[in-house]
């Protein structure tokens, strides 16, 4: 399995070096785990790219873990990802995971 680690605050100026990462992952065999246990906001050109990101991923399993800082949270909810900001960090996950798989149907 390759974990990817999201520390810290993640924005467009990340953007390239993320990107990098993730391709990356793809490049390999196996499942992949996005961890934002350590993440502590996120913009919206990084949710895009992770949204771009779950659709490349036909090849393997992707999964995700939290938990969720309250600004990612709002971010999320911001973008429509999840319908409550509120949520606990597992209807984070369920939500997010929901979303992405009606969306590439």
């Amino acid at each position: 399995m390759t974990t990817i680690e999201m520390k810290g605050e993640l924005s467009v100026q990340n953007a390239d070096d993320l990107k990098k990462i993730l391709i990356s992952a793809l490049q390999k065999k196996g499942d992949i785990l996005l961890d934002f246990s350590a993440l502590e906001d996120i913009d919206v050109s990084t949710v895009q790219l992770i949204y771009s990101f779950y659709s490349s991923c036909k090849d393997h399993k992707l999964t995700a873990k939290g938990p969720f800082s309250p600004r990612v949270k709002q971010r999320l909810f911001t973008c429509g990802i999840i319908p409550d900001a509120n949520l606990g960090d597992e209807e984070v996950i369920k939500a997010t995971e929901e979303k992405m798989r009606t969306a590439h149907e």
